[in-house]
Parts: structure tokens; sequence; C-alpha cells
């Protein structure tokens, strides 16, 4: 587990905790042990799998809009994956645009082991944002990395963990390839026996960048992670007859100290915690990605209406200033001169222009109140699909979907105690079947007071 601080290119290293799994599985009560490690409140988690878990293919199609890729992966997906459509998430990548034709590496994984690890994580009281693969970790190092004249791409970043080992291919600063090993730090202790299976895997690694993109080949190999690196670098470089350069796991993160006994790279969690998000390949299951679209929705409209609400407020505020100067200016005209009644008239009808103005911001901003207090009480795993009010009624129209029966009525009870509103009816409630499960589909009705008011008014 990693955890970033800050935002943007601020963004930093905090810390980083590992939990050795030797002869133990993992479990819920150990993942929450490691966050309590982490000293940190943070519980919005980005997921990494490791990349042997996943299968890519390298495909050429004859189009370069998303929107025609996005179709003919679909295509692709249904027709070459291994497994049915339905139990697969994946997500991926232009490799290369030319001549109107786009070369692709498609990333698949099985939905099971996903969803297994989300389930996991959430039993441990964390809420998954995103997931991705431990390959696009490395990228992100990569990208952090200051740049260097002796790093010559097409490179080919090796990245040694404990436990296992990335390849990836990159060029022009992007994601070309990408391989694995399941062996690490751990399980080398000959040199020899690490340079020819780590040449093997450059070369394989080249193979496959040749299929895909002729006209490329890699330049210079970068190593990382854990190891005696220099003592591999230059026997690897004699057997490649390639450029073989080191660099330390820690370069990227300015300021971070590892524990003393940390025992794992800070390359992939490190880099994922702090890089940019939007270059991270994305594997989450639909329902995921809408359920936190969904939730930053909430807090996105939340956050209007307690702004419509202040700014509602600051209006209404200055019209009654504004009543009262000209009340104050009639009182002293009338007992002034009555000569002046015509003005005085005048000044009579802005006032009651002025109060019928008051009275419909003040109607406003109560719908505003509401409208804030029906989006703050939404349950978690909820979704609204519409939200309306009818004036001639003086009602609320709620309608969305949710994982039970049991989260709706909560949500009623909820409703009922906010301002604004004086009953809550169920108008339908009804269960469908999705692939992650069933869904209960609803509509409520709230009725609203005539006068805009409520509870606690």
């Amino acid at each position: 587990m990693a955890v970033g601080e800050g935002s943007g290119r601020r963004k930093k290293l905090k810390v980083i905790r590992s939990l050795p799994l030797t002869a133990q599985e993992l479990t819920p009560e150990l993942i929450r042990q490691l966050h309590k490690a982490l000293g940190t409140s943070v519980r919005s988690a980005v997921l990494v799998i490791p990349r042997e878990q996943v299968i890519t293919r390298g495909v050429r199609f004859p189009a370069v809009q998303p929107a025609e890729l996005r179709q003919m992966v679909e295509l692709y997906a249904r027709a070459q994956l291994p497994y049915a459509r339905e139990q697969v998430i994946l997500d991926y990548v232009v490799l290369e645009q030319k001549e109107g034709f786009s070369t692709l590496a498609i990333v698949a994984s099985q939905r099971e082991l996903i969803d297994r690890s989300i389930e996991m994580l959430r039993r441990a009281e964390l809420q998954v944002e995103s997931v991705t693969v431990s390959s696009w970790g490395v990228a992100e190092w990569y990208h952090a990395l200051p740049r260097r004249s002796d790093v010559t791409e097409p490179a080919l970043v090796i990245h040694i963990d404990d436990t296992r080992t990335d390849l990836v291919l990159m060029g022009n600063r992007r994601l070309l390839g990408t391989r694995s090993v399941g062996q690490g730090a751990q399980d080398w202790n000959d040199t020899e026996q690490v340079v020819e299976l780590l040449a093997i895997e450059v070369e394989r690694s080249r193979s496959s960048l040749r299929k895909e993109l002729p006209d490329l080949d890699v330049q210079s190999v970068l190593l990382t992670g854990l190891g005696p690196l220099p003592e591999w670098a230059e026997p690897l470089r004699k057997r490649l007859q390639l450029p073989v350069l080191v660099a330390d796991s820690r370069e990227p993160f300015v300021g971070w100290k590892p524990a003393p006994d940390a025992g794992v790279s800070p390359v992939v969690t490190g880099s994922v915690a702090v890089g940019d998000a939007d270059r991270l390949l994305k594997l989450a299951p639909p329902e995921l990605t809408a359920s936190v679209s969904n939730r930053r929705q909430v807090k996105d409209l939340a956050l209007i209406g307690s702004l419509l609400v202040a700014v509602i407020a600051g209006a209404a505020g200055n019209i009654a200033l504004e009543v009262r100067r000209h009340t104050s200016t009639t009182s002293q005209m009338q007992q002034t001169i009555g000569s002046l009644s015509p003005q005085a008239k005048g000044v009579q009808e802005k006032r009651r222009l002025a109060s019928l103005v008051h009275g419909v911001l003040d109607h406003r901003r109560h719908l505003a109140g509401t409208m804030s207090g029906v989006m703050q009480s939404l349950p978690e795993g909820m979704s609204l699909d519409m939200l309306s009010f009818e004036r001639s009624k003086n009602e609320w129209s709620v309608r969305g979907s949710c994982d039970s029966t049991q989260a709706v009525l909560d949500y009623v009870t909820r409703l009922s105690q906010v301002q604004g509103i004086t009953d809550v009816r169920l108008k339908f409630s009804r269960q469908r079947q999705t692939p992650s499960g069933p869904r209960t589909d609803f509509e409520l009705v709230l009725d609203a007071p005539e006068n805009g008011k409520g509870k606690g008014a």
C-alpha cells in the first residue's frame, strides 16, 4: 500500500507499507492492519493487479476514431478472447496510428478475479475508485524519472521487485508493450541465471515489438528495482549488445524515505499513488465506474446546492436592505411634504415590487436547500436517474436504483428528515437482474408545503 499527498504536479509520495504473504492467505483483517500502519484516514483506493494476471493482444484496425476503435475492440473481444464477454473486463491503449490504421494493445482480465479483489477491499472498509495493472505503474515511474541522455528510446524498462519482474517498453514517453516474469530478487542468487533469464525475456519483448510495430526496435535497457543491479547490468549488456543502464527506484520520489525493512520496490505502488490517473489503464467493472461517477455527481450537486443557497440568501439580504432604505425614504417624504405624493407613490410601488421579488427568491432558496438535502441523504451504492419538481402540485419526483429494497426504505427514512419535505411516498419499486447482481428500481414522491417551508423552518 502507498499513499500520496497533494495534488497535480505537487503530489508527493508520503508512505509505503508492505505485508509479506508467505504461508498465509490475504484477508480483510490483514488489509485493515496494513491500512492502519499507513497512518492515514484516506479510504478511497486504486487497485493494482499483477501484469501476469491479464491477457494482452496486439491488434491492427482500419480506424483511428475512438468510437470506431471501441466498437472494433468489443467485436474482437467477443470473437477472440478465451472467455465469454460478460466474464471479462478490458481496456486498450493505442500504440501507433498511421495512414488510417491503428495498432492497439488490448488488455483483458477475468471479471471474477477483479470482483473478488474489490470485495475483499470493501470488507476491509476501503472504497475502490479504479483498477489498473502493474505495468502502467512502471510506465508512470518512467514518466516521473528525470530525462537521461544515455537512455535511448524505444527503451525497455526492467523492474525487478521482490517476487516478480515487469518488462515495460517505452517509446516517445508512451507505453508500447509489456511482459512479466513470476520471479524476482528473492528468487535469484546466481548472476548467470539472472542474466540469461532477463536476456531471454528482452529478446521476446523485441520479437513482440517487431511483430506489432515493424519499424521499431529496442535501443536501450533500463534496470530498476531490487537486487545488485550494477552486477547484472554489465554481463547483460555483453549478452544483448545493447546499452544496459541502472536507475535508482527511489529517484522520482523526491523527499520520500523508505522504511529500513521495506523489502519491496516503490516503483509500482508509489507511482500509481502520485502519478497521472488519466494515463493509467482502467479495468474497473462498469458498475464500479458508474458508482464512482454518481458519487462525484452527488458531491458536485451538493456543493452547487449549498452555493446556490448562499447566493440566494445574499441576494435576499440585499433586497431586504433596499426595501428598508426605500421604506425609510418614503416615511420621511410623507412626513415632510404632501406635495410630493406622486413620488412617494412611486417609491411605494418599488417597495411592493421588491417585496414580490423577495418572495420569489425566498421560494427558490427553499427549493435549493431541499435539493441539497435530497442529494446529501443519498445512501452508499444508490444512483439517481431523475430529480424534478412540479410546481403545480408542490411535489418532488425522485427516481433511481440501488442494491436492495431495504436501501430504498432507508432512503425514505432519511428524506423524511429533510427540511422542506412534509411527506415521502413510494410510487413504485421493482427488482431486476444485472451481471453484478439484483438491482432495485424505484420512484419516490416528496410533498413540499405551499409556502416552500417544511420541517425546521
